[in-house]
Protein backbone atom coordinates (compact mmCIF):
# COMPACT_ATOMS: atom_id res chain seq x y z
CA UNK A 1 0.00 0.00 0.00
CA UNK A 2 1.79 3.27 -1.11
CA UNK A 3 1.25 6.25 1.39
CA UNK A 4 1.84 9.42 1.69
CA UNK A 5 2.96 11.38 5.35
CA UNK A 6 1.58 15.37 5.04
CA UNK A 7 5.45 16.69 6.66
CA UNK A 8 7.01 19.37 8.18
CA UNK A 9 10.08 19.64 10.11
CA UNK A 10 10.30 15.66 10.32
CA UNK A 11 7.01 15.30 11.60
CA UNK A 12 3.32 14.63 10.64
CA UNK A 13 2.04 18.12 9.66
CA UNK A 14 -0.90 19.86 11.63
CA UNK A 15 -2.23 20.92 8.04
CA UNK A 16 -2.93 19.22 5.12
CA UNK A 17 -2.20 22.19 2.48
CA UNK A 18 0.63 23.85 4.20
CA UNK A 19 2.90 20.85 4.63
CA UNK A 20 6.40 21.66 3.50
CA UNK A 21 6.13 18.26 1.86
CA UNK A 22 5.07 14.82 1.90
CA UNK A 23 7.04 11.36 2.87
CA UNK A 24 6.13 8.30 0.24
CA UNK A 25 6.50 4.70 1.37
CA UNK A 26 5.48 0.92 -0.20
CA UNK A 27 3.97 -0.41 3.09
CA UNK A 28 4.67 -4.41 2.63
CA UNK A 29 4.43 -7.17 4.26
CA UNK A 30 5.70 -5.17 7.92
CA UNK A 31 8.51 -3.64 5.99
CA UNK A 32 8.20 0.17 4.66
CA UNK A 33 9.79 0.39 1.43
CA UNK A 34 10.88 3.15 -1.06
CA UNK A 35 10.50 5.84 1.26
CA UNK A 36 11.55 8.74 -0.22
CA UNK A 37 10.58 12.48 0.18
CA UNK A 38 8.84 15.38 -1.81
CA UNK A 39 8.49 19.07 -1.59
CA UNK A 40 4.57 20.22 -1.63
CA UNK A 41 4.12 21.53 -5.37
CA UNK A 42 1.41 23.65 -4.82
CA UNK A 43 0.64 24.53 -1.31
CA UNK A 44 -3.04 24.38 -2.50
CA UNK A 45 -5.59 21.85 -0.80
CA UNK A 46 -7.28 21.73 -4.43
CA UNK A 47 -3.83 20.69 -5.96
CA UNK A 48 -2.31 18.34 -3.54
CA UNK A 49 -5.08 15.62 -4.10
CA UNK A 50 -3.90 15.85 -7.58
CA UNK A 51 -0.74 15.45 -6.88
CA UNK A 52 -0.85 12.62 -4.81
CA UNK A 53 -2.70 10.51 -6.82
CA UNK A 54 0.21 10.72 -9.47
CA UNK A 55 1.88 8.97 -7.24
CA UNK A 56 -0.46 6.09 -6.49
CA UNK A 57 -1.09 7.38 -2.77
CA UNK A 58 -3.67 4.95 -1.48
CA UNK A 59 -3.81 6.21 2.16
CA UNK A 60 -3.18 9.77 3.09
CA UNK A 61 -1.66 10.37 6.81
CA UNK A 62 -1.97 14.17 8.38
CA UNK A 63 -2.78 16.15 11.58
CA UNK A 64 -5.22 18.31 10.68
CA UNK A 65 -7.44 18.34 6.96
CA UNK A 66 -10.58 20.17 6.16
CA UNK A 67 -13.89 18.73 4.68
CA UNK A 68 -13.30 19.34 1.42
CA UNK A 69 -9.63 18.21 1.01
CA UNK A 70 -11.01 15.02 2.68
CA UNK A 71 -13.44 14.83 -0.07
CA UNK A 72 -10.80 15.48 -2.69
CA UNK A 73 -8.87 12.63 -1.84
CA UNK A 74 -11.58 10.42 -1.47
CA UNK A 75 -12.92 11.37 -4.63
CA UNK A 76 -9.90 9.96 -6.28
CA UNK A 77 -9.43 6.34 -4.18
CA UNK A 78 -7.22 7.80 -1.43
CA UNK A 79 -7.85 7.08 2.41
CA UNK A 80 -7.47 9.99 4.96
CA UNK A 81 -5.99 8.79 8.66
CA UNK A 82 -6.14 12.32 10.19
CA UNK A 83 -5.55 13.54 13.66
CA UNK A 84 -2.02 11.92 13.81
CA UNK A 85 1.08 13.18 15.35
CA UNK A 86 4.77 12.23 16.24
CA UNK A 87 7.66 11.90 13.85
CA UNK A 88 7.66 10.72 10.52
CA UNK A 89 9.83 7.66 11.96
CA UNK A 90 6.65 6.79 14.16
CA UNK A 91 4.04 7.05 12.34
CA UNK A 92 5.84 4.77 9.40
CA UNK A 93 6.73 1.93 12.47
CA UNK A 94 3.09 2.39 13.30
CA UNK A 95 2.00 1.67 9.61
CA UNK A 96 4.77 -1.02 9.30
CA UNK A 97 2.53 -2.73 12.38
CA UNK A 98 -0.95 -1.71 11.23
CA UNK A 99 -1.38 -0.06 14.67
CA UNK A 100 -1.82 3.26 13.67
CA UNK A 101 -4.61 4.99 14.94
CA UNK A 102 -6.09 8.49 13.70
CA UNK A 103 -9.07 10.64 15.12
CA UNK A 104 -11.64 12.90 13.74
CA UNK A 105 -10.63 14.94 10.87
CA UNK A 106 -11.26 18.16 10.49
CA UNK A 107 -9.55 21.69 10.19
CA UNK A 108 -9.39 24.05 12.91
CA UNK A 109 -9.17 27.51 10.90
CA UNK A 110 -10.75 29.67 8.32
CA UNK A 111 -10.15 29.53 4.57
Amino acid sequence: MKVAIATFDGKVSEHFGKCEGFTFANIDGGDAKDVEYAENPGGHCAVLPDFLASRNVKTMVVGGIGTGAIQNLQSRGISVIGSVSGTVEEVLEALKTDSLEGGAVGCGHNH
